[in-house]
């Protein structure tokens, strides 16, 4: 589930922002839809910030593990998707 929900939060955005960023241009002007595009990264960035200073999670972590040791410990299957997801 946990890859799931990452993998399509990652993609939405490369989705939508091209047509966003499209329509701002046509309607308002390269210089300033461009601009706007900035303001409103820099406001969903900030907005994103706040959010993420929120966020308090705990980990009781019994013993410590090297990435080497969380490699080794994914599927086959999970290995190849992440390694086939890392193009970006």
């Amino acid at each position: 589930m946990g890859f799931t929900l990452q993998s399509i939060l990652k993609r939405v955005p490369i989705v939508i922002a091209p047509i966003a960023g499209g329509a701002l241009i046509v309607s308002l002007g390269v210089v300033k839809g461009v601009h706007v595009a900035l303001v409103i990264t820099l406001g969903l960035a900030l907005l994103t910030m706040l959010l993420l200073s929120k966020v308090n999670v705990t980990v009781n972590a019994l013993r410590t593990t090297g990435i080497v040791g969380v490699w080794r410990s994914f599927h086959t299957v999970l290995k190849r998707l992440l390694v086939s997801d890392s193009h970006y």
